[in-house]
């Protein structure tokens, strides 16, 4: 089952994606933020990391304006990137996920 306002990367039809990071954008109408759902995910000892900040954010590159990159840097979050993780594993987070959602 999905959780609605709660989108997952899609491939498009005429890509195919490397899977290096599994993603998840938390919506406007969750009263979470990824910090919060990735300390969630860490007391059932799942590990998680916010996204990585647009590349325009740092001093080195030029700031430009692109206010859809920050946007879902503010509601993403990565999910465990490991390649081993089993179905059982994967099943382990999304139940996680949709259990510390619904708290809130």
């Amino acid at each position: 089952a999905t959780l609605d306002d709660v989108d997952y990367q899609h491939e498009r039809p005429d890509s195919r994606s490397t899977q290096w990071f599994q993603s998840i954008v938390i919506g406007e109408s969750w009263a979470t933020t990824p910090a919060q759902l990735q300390a969630e995910l860490l007391k059932e000892d799942i590990d998680s990391r916010e996204m990585l900040p647009p590349m325009s954010s740092h001093d080195m590159w030029q700031r430009v304006d692109n206010p859809v990159a920050y946007d879902i840097c503010k509601r993403t979050l990565n999910l465990p990137a490991v390649i081993d993780l089993s179905r059982d594993d994967v099943q382990r987070v999304c139940q996680a996920i949709k259990q510390i959602l619904k708290k809130k």
